[in-house]
């Protein structure tokens, strides 16, 4: 995969508003502080490299391509950092039988039904990056013992990008309802996952649900195109 270089801070802002909205107008993409002209500069900058598209509508949205990169960019450094993929990926069922679903606010697979996910960071254990993933994900409103429950690699096609995660799965169980709040990356509810229209799940939810109920961890290897 071939990455932009953001050579400027503000392809970098322009790249990171998008990465969390389907699409933008012009006056919502555009911060006021600027001059149009320059704006236009690094908007055509990414149009150029194919990481940005105008709509028919008149309004911007990511690429495939810039869909796919949605997933390596680091918001630490505001640019992007190819390589491997470790994500934490962390299912919680409540007391009451009902999982912790996540609507994802951000690319890739926005508006994408989803559990609780995050890449793991250098020097972090692999619990200690599941932990923080969950306080982040619930604003600190869940605690509870995390439990390996196996490995998996999800690899999605589409006919815009592909996108490849792997890492460990880790499970809560018998989880009080309590609210959570809405955090700037998603949107999750305690609810009967079955209920929801499967196709708006990311693929690889109901096989790693299997991998939970199972007695013993495995190692899912799971590809799918749509």
């Amino acid at each position: 995969m071939k990455s932009p270089h953001f050579d400027h801070h503000i392809q970098a802002k322009i790249f990171a508003k998008l990465r969390y909205n389907s699409e933008l107008r012009y006056k919502d993409l555009k911060e006021p502080e600027l001059e149009p002209s320059q704006f236009m500069y690094h908007l055509k900058e990414l149009m150029g490299q194919k990481v940005v598209v105008k709509t028919p509508k008149g309004t911007y949205r990511l690429t495939g391509h810039g869909a796919e990169l949605a997933q390596h960019f680091s918001t630490e450094a505001q640019n992007i950092r190819l390589g491997v993929l470790c994500y934490s990926l962390v299912f919680l069922r409540s007391d009451k039988g009902r999982w912790l679903v996540s609507t994802r606010k951000k690319h890739p697979h926005i508006n994408k039904y989803a559990c609780i996910s995050g890449k793991v960071h250098t020097n972090e254990t692999l619990k200690q990056a599941a932990e923080r993933e969950l306080a982040q994900f619930t604003g600190g409103t869940i605690t509870t013992s995390l439990v390996y429950k196996g490995s998996a690699s999800v690899m999605v096609e589409t006919a815009e990008y592909t996108t490849h995660i792997y890492g460990p799965v880790w499970f809560g169980d018998n989880i009080p309802e309590t609210e959570v709040p809405d955090v700037p990356h998603a949107t999750s509810q305690w609810i009967d996952w079955q209920t929801l229209p499967y196709e708006n799940f990311i693929p690889g939810w109901k096989e790693i649900v299997e991998m939970i109920a199972s007695s013993k961890p495995q190692l899912l290897d799971l590809q799918f195109s749509t």
